[in-house]
C-alpha cells in the first residue's frame, strides 16, 4: 500500500439507495391523488431529481394541478430514513486504508444541499472523514479534473464518459486516473451487465461491474496481493442473529410518526412466499376497508416500527397488555410482483401456529426506510436458471431485511418497557 494521499471521487447514489427514496416518495405523493405508480415505472424516474419527478408526474398525471410544497414537505420529513447501500460502507473503509482521501458528491440532486450535514451527522460513525462536494455536474468534472482525483466512481455512465473524454483530451490517453463504473442507476431491470462493451473505447483505466461486491480490487489498485472478504452472501434470514454485514451500521436513524397510526383487522392469508422462501413468516392484515385506506393513505410505502396487541396473545406475551413489538410492511412487494398492496407484520415471538381471523390492533410508531428496489426477481423460485443468476440481488435484499428487523428491535425494546 503506498503511503501517499489519493482522492477519490464516489456519487451519493453509489453509497446511498437514494433512487428508491425519491421514487417512493413520488408514489406517496402520487397515492395522495388515488394514483397508483406501478414498481415498473422506476426505470423512468432513475436519473431524475425531486424537481424533475415532480413535473413529470405533474404533467402525466395530474394535469399541471399538483401542489410542489407538498411533494417537497414529505421528501424532507423522512429524508433521515434513507439507507446505505449493501457494500458501501465496506466500499469506503476499503479505499480509506489504502489512504484515499474521499469526496461524495450529490451532483444534479439539488434538494439534498440542505441536509448532507444531517445525513453526515446520521451516519457519522462511517462517513466522519468523508467530504461531500454541493457542485453540480458540470462543475465536478471541472473540479475532478482540476484536483487530479486518482478515483472516480459512480453509476452514471453519461459522467463518466464527460470525465473520461476530457482526461483523453488533456493527457492524451496516458491518463492514470482509474474510473468504475457501477451499474446500480439502471435498477429494476434484468439486462446483464457486460464491462467488456462498456467504455472499451477508453483502454484498461475504466473498469465497471454490476456489484461493489465484485469490484476487482487488484485491478483497481494495482496490487495483485491486496485482498477484501465482504460477508458471507445471505440467501435465507437468519433473524436470531444480529447482522454482520457494514451497512448495519447505516440502519440506525427512523421518522417517529407525528401521532401513531392504530390499525385494527383480521389476519388473513397471503402469498406465503416470504415465509417459505425467505425465512421471514408475517401475519397479513386485511386492510380493504376504506377506514383503514384512509389511515394509510399519506404514509410512504417502505417499512415501520410498532406494536401489535390481540386478545390471542394472552399468556404469550409477557405483559399485561397482550402486546409484541413488531415490524410492518406497507405497500406493494418489490419482491414479488404478484402481490396486492399489503400491510404484513412481522411478530418478534415464535409462535407455534398459525392464527388467521384473530384480530390484531398494530399501532404504527416509526418509519424506517422506503420500500427499496432489488431488481425484478419475479418467479425467480420458479426458474432454476433466473435463481443462480440473480441470487447475488437476493443477498442485498436478504440482508436489507435483516437490519430492518434488528433496528425494529432497537427502536421498540425501550418503548414497549415503557409501555408496560
Amino acid at each position: 500500500m503506498q503511503n501517499s494521499q489519493k482522492l477519490a471521487y464516489l456519487s451519493f447514489d453509489i453509497i446511498f439507495d437514494y433512487k428508491s427514496y425519491l421514487f417512493c416518495i413520488a408514489r406517496s405523493f402520487l397515492c395522495n391523488e388515488n394514483i397508483r405508480l406501478e414498481n415498473k415505472e422506476r426505470i423512468n424516474y432513475e436519473n431524475l431529481n425531486l424537481i424533475q419527478i415532480f413535473r413529470k408526474i405533474n404533467d402525466q398525471y395530474l394535469q399541471q394541478k399538483g401542489d410542489l410544497q407538498i411533494i417537497k414537505d414529505q421528501y424532507n420529513k423522512y429524508i433521515q430514513t434513507v439507507k446505505p447501500q449493501i457494500g458501501a460502507i465496506d466500499l469506503i473503509q476499503i479505499l480509506q486504508k489504502q489512504n484515499y482521501s474521499i469526496v461524495v458528491g450529490i451532483e444534479d440532486y439539488q434538494e439534498l444541499t440542505e441536509h448532507m450535514e444531517q445525513i453526515k451527522n446520521l451516519n457519522r460513525d462511517w462517513l466522519k472523514d468523508v467530504q461531500f462536494s454541493r457542485e453540480q455536474k458540470m462543475d465536478l468534472v471541472q473540479n475532478i479534473l482540476k484536483q487530479q482525483f486518482n478515483l472516480i466512481i459512480s453509476g452514471d455512465q453519461q459522467f463518466l464518459n464527460d470525465i473520461n473524454s476530457n482526461l483523453i483530451k488533456e493527457s492524451d490517453k496516458n491518463h492514470q486516473n482509474k474510473l468504475l463504473y457501477i451499474k446500480n442507476s439502471n435498477f429494476h431491470q434484468k439486462s446483464e451487465l457486460k464491462p467488456d462493451n462498456i467504455f472499451n473505447e477508453f483502454g484498461q483505466n475504466t473498469l465497471a461491474t454490476d456489484l461493489i461486491e465484485n469490484i476487482d480490487f487488484c485491478q483497481l489498485f494495482d496490487d495483485n496481493s491486496f485482498k477484501y472478504e465482504f460477508p458471507q452472501k445471505e440467501y435465507f434470514l437468519q433473524l436470531k442473529q444480529i447482522p454482520t454485514n457494514q451497512s448495519f451500521l447505516g440502519f440506525k436513524s427512523a421518522t417517529k410518526l407525528d401521532q401513531p397510526i392504530e390499525i385494527q383487522g383480521p389476519v388473513i392469508k397471503g402469498f406465503g412466499k416470504a415465509g417459505t422462501e425467505l425465512g421471514i413468516f408475517t401475519a397479513n392484515i386485511d386492510i380493504n376497508k376504506q377506514k383503514i385506506q384512509n389511515l394509510i393513505k399519506n404514509l410512504p410505502t417502505g417499512v415501520y416500527s410498532g406494536f401489535v396487541k390481540s386478545p390471542y396473545f394472552q399468556g404469550k406475551a409477557e405483559n399485561q397488555h397482550n402486546m409484541f413489538a413488531c415490524l410492518i410492511f406497507i405497500g406493494n412487494s418489490q419482491y414479488f410482483e404478484d402481490a396486492k398492496k399489503q400491510l404484513e407484520v412481522y411478530i418478534y415471538h415464535d409462535f407455534d401456529e398459525q392464527f388467521y381471523g384473530e384480530e390484531l390492533e398494530v399501532s404504527i410508531q416509526y418509519f424506517q426506510r422506503c420500500d427499496a428496489d432489488f431488481k425484478d426477481f419475479g418467479n425467480i423460485y420458479n426458474n432454476k436458471y433466473v435463481l443462480i443468476k440473480y441470487q447475488k440481488y437476493l443477498d442485498h435484499l436478504i440482508k436489507t431485511i435483516h437490519n430492518d428487523v434488528w433496528q425494529g428491535k432497537q427502536l421498540m425494546q425501550e418503548k414497549i418497557e415503557i409501555n408496560v
